[in-house]
């Protein structure tokens, strides 16, 4: 134990001496905070997502089609037996019903969806209804309001940027970090050395884990400092959940870091590919901006988008541990999918190359 805690207090002072493992783990998720704040004002997110349903009616059709044209709008199409998820995941659900002599739209609002959104979804429903009532159509339409859901405070572009911030903390410290330290080690004759000795290398993988693991610690201590002082920014979630569900999500992504080490024989390789990993997620993640509802769906699978959804509900809206279960089981079976080339390298021997 004492050789195992010493391992990981040296190997977490050395950890600070590399200068690129300082710019990608600690100054550029702060630096991309602070630019992303001032560009963006601390205001609220870019677009609202919304949900339509039609009875298949063609004037109901033609509703939708104006819906979809609205810029400002992420539009998707569901059928009714889905309404009720669909308001965990979308900022408003627009159902549209119409016959030849007039048009009824409903719109349901989650009561977390924040105001600006509200009124920028009310304002576009209103188009609807005057494009409508206008030109040779004439016809008549209603609009019904419903608020759903229980009530959470609005979420701001801060609110919002601050977890995605911290996701790309400790994903850029276990694809980066852990990657081009196990690489180091390796080619270095380090592994090679160790199996000379009596035992295992599971001492070994657990000081790189419990180091980096506190590289991350580190990083969330001064984002979430940060983010109090300049921006005000509150945690809503139960620290103990906070702080498992961080576990989890930086666990998962260590064990991907030490399968880009195994499959890249270079430190450079290993440090490009984890780059490149890196920039697809920070890109498709949903961290710095909430991207259209399409390309969301397709990159939903992703690490770094698996655990923001989750994390997210914890940190913003006070959610339990038990509400993130699904997100927490998906970063689950990435970890296993990570470890099966680990695995398949120590059963040939890990340190070989």
């Amino acid at each position: 134990m004492r050789t195992f805690l010493k391992e990981v207090s040296v190997g977490f002072r050395v950890h600070f001496r590399y200068e690129q493992a300082i710019f990608w783990e600690f100054a550029l998720p702060i630096l991309m905070m602070v630019l992303f704040t001032l560009v963006f004002g601390g205001g609220r997110g870019f677009q609202a997502d919304v949900a339509v349903t039609t009875n298949g009616d063609g004037l109901a059709s033609k509703a939708a089609a104006v819906l979809e044209s609205m810029a400002v709008l992420s539009v998707s199409h569901l059928n009714e037996t889905s309404v009720d998820a669909a308001l965990h995941r979308f900022h408003a659900v627009v159902m549209l019903r119409g016959n030849e002599r007039s048009l009824r739209i409903t719109l349901l609002i989650p009561r977390r969806t924040d105001e600006p959104r509200r009124e920028m979804i009310r304002a576009m429903v209103a188009r609807i209804a005057l494009e409508m009532n206008s030109g040779l159509m004439n016809l008549p339409v209603s609009v019904v309001e419903r608020a759903v859901g229980p009530a959470v405070a609005d979420v701001t572009y801060s609110q919002f940027l601050v977890p995605g911030i911290l996701g790309l903390a400790a994903l850029a410290t276990g694809l980066y970090g852990v990657s081009s330290t196990y690489v180091i080690d390796r080619n270095g004759g380090r592994l090679k050395l160790l199996r000379l000795t009596p035992g295992t290398l599971a001492p070994y993988f657990g000081a790189l884990a419990v180091r980096h693991y506190l590289v991350t610690l580190v990083q969330a201590g001064i984002i979430v400092g940060l983010a109090a002082w300049w921006l005000g920014i509150r945690v809503a979630g139960q620290p103990g959940h906070l702080l498992a569900y961080y576990t989890l999500g930086t666990f998962a992504f260590m064990v991907l870091g030490i399968a880009i080490g195994v499959l890249v024989p270079s430190v450079q390789g290993s440090r490009g590919l984890a780059s490149a990993v890196y920039m697809l997620m920070l890109f498709l993640g949903n961290s710095v901006y909430s991207i259209p509802g399409g390309i969301d769906r397709l990159a939903g699978w992703l690490p770094l988008n698996i655990f923001l959804r989750g994390f997210r509900a914890l940190f913003n809206e006070g959610a339990s541990i038990t509400d993130v279960l699904r997100p927490g089981l998906a970063l689950l079976a990435w970890a296993v999918v990570g470890l099966l080339p680990v695995v398949a390298a120590l059963a040939r021997g890990i340190d070989e190359r």
